[in-house]
């Protein structure tokens, strides 16, 4: 299990076994849990990645060939490669390999 999956059971837990004594933080609380399932499911939807990160497909550009190679660099046309910290097309977290 994951750690955002981890996390989505903790919630449904809280959400489900707890009520806090405050019923305005209470109604908060219970109105956030379906937005706070939302966040971990796009954090984990990224964390995949897509064709272009993680099979160095050309990202759409119509007069350069540009992809991201292994080393999470942007490279264009074979000339100068530019450093990337996220995929610019699903915004997964991109590493360099070693």
């Amino acid at each position: 299990m994951s750690e955002i999956e981890k996390a989505i059971e903790l919630i449904k837990i809280i959400d489900v076994n707890h009520d806090f004594e405050d019923s305005k933080i209470n109604k908060e609380f219970h109105d956030t849990v379906p937005l706070l399932f939302q966040a971990l499911r796009e954090k984990q939807e990224r964390e995949k990645g897509c064709d272009y990160c993680k099979t160095m497909k050309n990202l759409p550009f119509e007069e350069h060939d540009v992809y991201i190679d292994g080393n999470g660099k942007l490279d264009v046309d074979d000339d100068e490669d530019f450093q990337l910290n996220f995929c610019p097309m699903c915004g997964r977290k991109l590493e360099e390999s070693k």
